[in-house]
């Protein structure tokens, strides 16, 4: 008997830790940075596209900024940080490079708009 998975995509995050930016010294003589390192975490979601007229999120200062899918989590999923640039693999092979919008736990899941 077939299951039912119930995270079918997934989310991508990429991270870069541990690098150092250039600088120009007091004599204007250009000194390159080190490259961080760079780790890849994937997570099992569930995406949905937004297909309302009003996909919309309002932020506690009025500001508002719209999404174009809402992704449900495990509950115990890292936490997200709006501004965070992450990718959605749909089942179909397509990717979306996207950017959170936000994020909230719930009690049973997170949510994250993207």
């Amino acid at each position: 008997m077939p299951v039912l998975k119930v995270y079918p995509h997934e989310i991508i995050v990429t991270t870069t830790t541990g690098g150092t930016d250039g600088y120009t010294d007091e004599e204007g003589y250009y000194h390159k940075g080190t490259e961080g390192k760079t780790s890849t975490q994937k997570i099992a979601c569930q995406a949905v596209p937004s297909t309302t007229p009003n996909n919309v999120i309002t932020y506690d200062d009025g500001d508002q900024v719209e999404y174009s899918y809402s992704v449900l989590l495990d509950r115990n999923c890292r936490e997200f940080i709006r501004g965070e640039n992450v990718t959605l693999n749909l089942l179909n092979g397509v990717s979306h490079n996207l950017t959170v919008k936000d994020f909230y736990r719930y009690q049973s899941n997170a949510k994250l708009w993207v």
